[in-house]
């Protein structure tokens, strides 16, 4: 049996933690903490859009996204997500909102409460989640959301309709948070809803199953190792190198002999090659002969390089005439094979030139 656990934390502090069994693909709810901490982003904290669109290159696509964003909500952090099946993009941008330190993931709250209503089984209908004087409202159908409304200072249900940019009748409603049975009755008539849901788990449940049901859908996530992982890489590279320890003096012996006819082979093709150069070091000499043709090539590459001011380099790669410069900079580069947002606000890149 594998288990992973993860911790879900709504905007008012509560928690709850699930393990999910890898193997059967089943989930409970448990009582411990996890470091897996998934925070909700209240849904006055965040700005959510999508855009259907048709998707050939998704490298071209978050390019353009993010220079859009960037333009539109500067110094703000964001996530993208690009559904190439659905032809869709999908964008998440945070507001007034400090990262806890302990993140594992974020979950924007209007996706907790469309999973709130998978898992109680439902895809489609309204959530209305009740917050003291703020009521969110999310529209979804057929498991994707229509609309979302944050409504602040109104607590009369015609008052609280009438923010709405439609209404769809006849839908199943699930209401949560502070509020009375005739609260819910008085909406239910007002949508004439086919069916009040009943609610059978807590909202940081909801959010806790976001590494299940949406791993990637923008998660904000660090790109970290867990300290068991780490424990197991340790094992594995001390067995690598137990087995090269021992392939290497296992062929120590053999390995002069294949040097010796390895270097005859290379004066034999260097001769064929250069009859008229006399052959003392012929791996040497021929780098000698290659060196300016790839100098230029390489140094021509390099030109097209266009990198913003204060730029950190990483690692320069230059592999079958492919040049790789991957690095990180307070402003994000044009023409960018990756870019990604760190929560230090810099962006990692990755720039190819071919």
């Amino acid at each position: 049996m594998i288990k992973r656990y993860f911790t879900g934390i709504d905007s008012e502090g509560n928690t709850s933690t699930v393990a999910f069994d890898l193997l059967k693909k089943t989930w409970n709810v448990v009582n411990k903490q996890s470091k897996n901490k998934i925070y909700t982003v209240p849904a006055d904290k965040m700005i959510y859009f999508w855009e259907n669109l048709q998707i050939t290159n998704t490298t071209e696509v978050l390019n353009y996204y993010k220079l859009l964003i960037e333009e539109r909500y500067s110094g703000l952090q964001y996530d993208i997500y690009i559904d190439k099946e659905k032809n869709t993009v999908h964008i998440m941008v945070l507001k007034d909102f400090n990262i806890p330190k302990d993140y594992y993931a974020l979950d924007g709250e209007i996706f907790s409460l469309k999973r709130l209503l998978k898992i109680n089984n439902e895809d489609t209908g309204y959530i209305f989640n009740f917050q003291g004087d703020k009521v969110v409202v999310v529209l979804v159908e057929n498991s994707a959301i229509s609309y979302y409304r944050v409504i602040n200072g109104i607590k009369e249900i015609n008052l609280i309709l009438d923010q709405l940019p439609f209404i769809e009748k006849q839908k199943p409603l699930l209401v949560i948070g502070n509020v009375d049975l005739n609260t819910k009755k008085s909406l239910s008539q007002a949508l004439s809803s086919s069916k009040i849901v009943e609610n059978s788990y807590s909202l940081a449940t909801a959010v806790a199953l976001k590494q299940i049901f949406d791993s990637d859908f923008l998660s904000f996530k660090k790109s970290q190792i867990t300290k068991e992982e780490l424990e197991k890489l340790k094992v594995a590279i001390l067995g690598l190198v137990l087995i090269y320890v021992g392939a290497f003096f296992t062929l120590s012996y053999f390995s002069q002999k294949a040097i010796k006819n390895m270097k005859l082979t290379q004066t034999k093709i260097f001769k064929s090659a250069f009859p008229d150069i006399p052959a003392v070091s012929p791996y040497q000499q021929l780098k000698a002969e290659v060196k300016t043709s790839l100098s230029f090539d390489l140094s021509k590459l390099l030109s097209q390089v266009n990198l913003p001011p204060n730029s950190k380099i990483y690692s320069i790669e230059y592999f079958e005439g492919v040049l790789t410069v991957k690095g990180e900079s307070p402003t994000a580069p044009t023409f960018a094979k990756s870019v990604k947002k760190t929560p230090s606000g810099n962006f990692e890149f990755e720039i190819e030139v071919k």
